[in-house]
């Protein structure tokens, strides 16, 4: 987002209770062009939430592989999948 994107939304959501940052909880006029914007009440929780998250600018961070989660010891461990005979 540029700078003309991002100018009327500290107006806006102050004058509607709410609160704008960048993700990094500074001024999102003079941040580092993320935003985050919230009601108010929950941003100090969602700043702590994304708090180490790569910027989207950031592409390569943001792809990392998946692993793949492998269920198989959770199922033999289960009594309920153990044979009744």
């Amino acid at each position: 987002m540029g700078y003309h994107d991002m100018a009327p939304m500290p107006v806006l959501l102050t004058e509607a209770g709410g609160r704008v940052t960048d993700l990094d909880g500074n001024d999102v006029l003079a941040g580092n062009g993320t935003v985050l914007a919230s009601n108010g009440h929950l941003h100090d929780g969602l700043l702590e939430l994304v708090r180490g998250v790569p910027d989207g600018r950031d592409f390569r961070a943001l792809m990392r592989p998946i692993t793949p989660v492998s269920h198989e010891k959770e199922t033999a461990a289960d009594p309920r999948q153990q044979d009744r005979g």
